[in-house]
């Protein structure tokens, strides 16, 4: 691994439950889309989640993909989110 390469944990919920937990490796500046995209089957809108892993959201329910890093609600798209080493992201497929 080179020096400019980071980890970060990243773990996918529904509703509070694990469906895929992984450890990921990316280089120092890349946001957190980028990130995504390169390890997990992602669909989104203007940088918003809309799928992971194939869970979907689902409007008419009102469940919608939020995320938190290192245990604070993230209020920005991922891909404005710029990560650090050993940082935590977990999302949760919950309703509003």
């Amino acid at each position: 691994r080179s020096s400019a390469a980071s980890d970060v944990y990243k773990r996918q919920q529904e509703n509070g439950q694990n469906f895929s937990e992984k450890e990921v490796v990316f280089k120092k500046g890349d946001d957190l889309l980028s990130i995504l995209k390169r390890n997990f089957e992602v669909e989104e809108d203007n940088g918003f989640i809309t799928s992971l892993e194939g869970h979907s959201q689902d409007e008419k329910n009102q469940l919608y993909w939020m995320f938190t890093v290192d245990g604070k609600s993230a209020t920005t798209g991922a891909k404005e989110i710029k990560l650090n080493d050993g940082q935590s992201v977990i999302f949760n497929l919950s309703k509003l």
